[in-house]
C-alpha cells in the first residue's frame, strides 16, 4: 500500500514540475511577436461580427432590450457589429488588439460569452 502511494505521489509531483510558469511580462512580451497585418485584424473583426450575427441569440435584442419599469437604462444597449467595426486596426499589436476586442464584447454582459486567442487562430484560418 505505502508503495501504491509513494508512486501516486511521485507521479503527480512530477506532473506538477512539469508545468511552466510565466510571469505576466513574458506572456504580454511574446504575444506581441506576433505580427498581424491589417487585413489580419479585419478578418478577424468582420469574421466575429459575421459570427455574432449568425449565431448569437441575443443579437437583435442587445441592439434595444427591453427595460423593466423602474430603470429605463437597466439594460446596456448593444450594437456588437457597429462595436466591432469601430475597433481601430492601424498600428495596433495583437495584444492591444485583443484588448480592444474584450472591451467591446464584455459591453454585452453575457458571461457565455468568451473568446481567447485560440478563438482568434480559428477565425484566420
Amino acid at each position: 500500500m505505502k508503495t501504491k502511494f509513494f508512486i501516486i505521489f511521485f507521479y503527480l509531483f512530477t506532473l506538477i514540475l512539469s508545468f511552466n510558469i510565466y510571469q505576466p511580462e513574458e506572456v504580454i512580451n511574446y504575444i506581441n511577436q506576433i505580427n498581424l497585418t491589417q487585413a489580419d485584424y479585419k478578418i478577424i473583426v468582420s469574421g466575429l461580427s459575421k459570427i455574432f450575427n449568425d449565431t448569437y441569440s441575443y443579437n437583435t435584442m442587445s441592439k434595444n432590450p427591453p427595460q423593466p419599469d423602474f430603470d429605463k437604462n437597466f439594460q446596456n444597449k448593444v450594437d456588437i457589429q457597429k462595436e466591432l467595426n469601430e475597433i481601430k486596426i492601424e498600428d495596433k499589436s495583437l495584444y492591444n488588439f485583443y484588448h480592444d476586442l474584450i472591451n467591446v464584447t464584455s459591453k454585452l454582459r453575457d458571461g457565455h460569452y468568451f473568446s481567447t486567442f485560440l478563438n482568434l487562430h480559428y477565425i484566420l484560418e
